[in-house]
């Protein structure tokens, strides 16, 4: 890990250890998994299952779209994250004109497994950094009133802007973070369990500053 990313990431622990500290049983703490593409050795061992494009570790599982085969684009190994599945995959109708702009259109799939998957050679492998949050740090916009009615039962000054900067460092983390109640920053469906966010797929279009939004139905392109 780079020293700057390490830095956020001990920025990101400090602020949410303090947040929890001070909303109490108000925080609804969970735990979000901050993902890190592998550089190699243990730490590609301790990837599991997790790749970023490859042929995916269920090719004969890919959905087929304009009866072509889909590409893989990420499975996230449920091993290290808690989940009904053993991994799901998401697959996309093509990396180049990539144009899943809603939840639910078909230009993206959502593929759980029951199997146990097996380490994708071809693909990029990815750890997951766990970290306690509260449930705040990923509300959407729509909460900001939820928001303030409980920051405003603490340290009002301090925990906005530890809220602010924890937000802040979470939307800018790359590649993206798995868990909680949704992206921050992007439009949110009206149902779903959120899954992760995702940004800089190689050769993956998401235009400028989007990132792949998946959900167990579906995933879109969101801001």
């Amino acid at each position: 890990m780079k020293a700057s990313e390490q830095r956020a990431l001990t920025q990101i622990r400090e602020d949410a250890a303090a947040l929890v500290a001070a909303l109490g049983s108000r925080a609804g703490a969970q735990t979000l998994y901050l993902a890190e593409l592998a550089a190699g050795g243990q730490a590609v061992e301790d990837a599991g299952a997790n790749r970023v494009l490859g042929r995916g570790c269920f090719p004969e599982q890919a959905p087929r779209f304009a009866r072509r085969p889909m590409v893989h684009v990420l499975t996230l190994d449920l091993a290290q994250v808690p989940g009904a599945a053993h991994a799901v995959s998401v697959y996309v109708h093509n990396l180049e004109e990539y144009s899943g702009l809603e939840l639910g259109e078909k230009e993206t799939r959502v593929v759980p497994s029951l199997e146990e998957p097996a380490a994708d050679a071809d693909g990029i492998p990815f750890v997951l950094h766990p970290v306690l949050v509260p449930a705040v740090a990923t509300l959407g916009g729509d909460d900001d009133a939820a928001l303030r009615g409980l920051l405003s039962k603490t340290g009002p000054t301090t925990s906005r802007k530890q809220l602010q900067r924890l937000r802040k460092l979470l939307h800018a983390w790359t590649p993206g973070y798995v868990g909680g109640h949704g992206p921050i920053g992007a439009d949110r469906p009206d149902y779903g369990h959120f899954l992760l966010q995702w940004r800089d797929i190689p050769g993956l279009n998401l235009g400028d500053g989007r990132r792949l939004v998946v959900y167990e139905e579906g995933g879109f392109c969101g801001g």
